[in-house]
Order: C-alpha cells, then structure tokens, then sequence
C-alpha cells in the first residue's frame, strides 16, 4: 500500500472509510498507512485513498491512550494541532465517563480537566496509608505514634470491599495510640482541576468522610472535621462551613467492624478554594501500643447526586 500525492474528494470513498471506521477503531488502525498535510489526512486502504476530514480523525484520536497520543503530536503539526484540540479531549471526557452527563457546566480546558479528571476520584491523596503517611501533616502524635498497619488491622473487623478500593485495593489502614493521634489534610481545589467558576456559580457538592473501627479489646475515642475553607488558614473570617463528627467513645469489648461517616457539603455560597479535613484518636486504657480507633478510605469527592 503506497500514499497518494493527489488530493482525493470522493463522497463514495469517504462513505467506504465511515463504514470501515469502527473495524480501524478495533484493530488500532494497524494495517492502514496515514500522511498528514497541512489541512487533511490521506488514508490508503486496501489501495483505496481517501481523504479525512479533522472531525473524523479526532475521532480515531479519541481511542487512543495518552501516550499514543503523545507519539501522534510527533508526527506531524496537523496531529500536534488536533492532540491539543478541545474537541478531542471533551470527546474522551464524555467517552470515558470522567464528565458528567447531567450538568450545564463546560470547562474553559478540557484538556487539564480530563488529566486532572476532578470529578471522578478522591481528592485526598494517600487514603489509607498505601504511601505511608505521605501528604498527611500529622499534628499530634502521642503515645507510641501513628503506625500503618499493612493487613486487615489488628484486632479489628474485615474490611469491606469499597472500602479496600479506596485505597487501590490494598488491605491496609491508620492505627493509633494511647496519646491523642492527629493529622490533616488541605486539599487546594484550583489546583485539583476545579475552576473558580464552578466553585462559585455552580457550587457542586461535595461528599465527605471515612471508615474508622476499633479493637474489640480496647475502647477508644474518636473524631472526625471537615472544614470549608476561602483561604488556606485556621482564622474564623476563612471559615465556610464544617461538619464534625464526635468525639465518639467506643467501649471495650465493642464491636470491632468498619464504619463509614459520611456528609453532603451543598448550597455553601461563593468563595470555596479549600477542603480541609481532619480526624484524631486514642484509646481508652492507656495500653501501651496501637489500641486506638483505626482510619482508612478518608475521601472527599464530588458528587452530582445528593
């Protein structure tokens, strides 16, 4: 199969190419040969030339991961250009279900939006441990210290399958001590791919929370904050909205399963850039060791379903 230097306009051949377009899209286009020009693509097939329009070209674009992707705006300026195109990446927004159907809202670059893809993953990095305690600022760390626990957690129930999800399905979890065991994290929503005006004219929801559990061996007492925040600091004046949950004391000898807290953040008017959210523990008996309540799976989404 050779390129054809000619330019080909041919309404019958582009309708053979639309008919063939789902086979190219299954194969990858293995067997075809492309020629960029400035403004057209040039496709052989089966000795067959036919000339693409853009539109058709972002299409076969759209399949293709980010690193052929990346290989495709090497080829030429025209591919460059297209790989960059809004259309492409609202495209593969939609495709892949990293956009919602049921909002007005159009981000101003669709690009950063599917790489950042803010609506469909937890904006608190590092859930349950998997990475340590990385992104975490721990502000208290009493007794025998905050440890990660790599298994299911001592002392304490099986973990739910959503909940080992959460933490890209490993078994682990936070575990803390006799002194009280506290750490935070501040989520910058700008920089998570959230634009202002989102935040400020269609003010999504946000949904909030985590798993805690406790050793049935021991009581604990445990709680849980949520801030709302304009500015990423601790005076009243940044202050949105909050949500807490505790201080909840658990007996010893209580039952030891995972439970999820949970809240709805909605209608919490202009000026949200930060989510902050903190949780602290310790148990009861004053036990050497790590026989305070456990965390893992702390998340905040956004959600469209309230």
């Amino acid at each position: 199969m050779g390129v054809h230097a000619s330019s080909f306009k041919s309404h019958d051949r582009n309708k053979m190419f639309m008919s063939k377009l789902p086979q190219i899209v299954k194969n990858g286009a293995s067997e075809e040969t492309y020629v960029a020009s400035e403004d057209q693509v040039k496709l052989s097939l089966s000795d067959e030339s036919v000339s693409l329009p853009n539109e058709i070209i972002i299409v076969v674009l759209s399949f293709l991961s980010i690193e052929d992707l990346q290989n495709c705006a090497r080829t030429c300026h025209l591919f460059r250009d297209l790989t960059l195109s809004s259309s492409l990446w609202k495209m593969k927004c939609i495709r892949e279900k990293r956009f919602p159907y049921n909002t007005s809202y159009c981000p101003s670059d669709w690009r950063k939006f599917y790489l950042k893809q803010p609506f469909t993953r937890n904006l608190i990095r590092n859930a349950s441990g998997q990475n340590d305690f990385q992104h975490w600022e721990i502000v208290k760390n009493g007794g025998d210290r905050f440890i990660v626990e790599p298994d299911k957690g001592h002392g304490s129930g099986e973990k739910p399958p959503e909940l080992i999800a959460l933490a890209g399905g490993k078994n682990c979890n936070f575990a803390t001590s006799y002194g009280w065991c506290s750490k935070r994290q501040v989520i910058d929503l700008l920089s998570e791919g959230i634009e202002e005006r989102l935040l400020d004219e269609m003010q999504p929801a946000f949904k909030v929370g985590e798993w805690y559990a406790a050793r049935f061996d021991c009581g604990n007492i445990y709680s849980m904050k949520v801030t709302l925040l304009k500015k990423n600091s601790e005076k009243e004046d940044s202050i949105i909205d909050f949500f807490t949950f505790g201080p909840l004391k658990t007996p010893q000898w209580a039952p030891s399963n995972w439970k999820e807290v949970s809240h709805i953040f909605q209608d919490y008017g202009p000026g949200l850039r930060y989510i902050k959210f903190e949780h602290e523990s310790k148990d009861t008996q004053f036990w050497a060791g790590h026989y305070g309540a456990k965390m893992a799976g702390s998340y905040v989404k956004v959600t469209f379903e309230t």
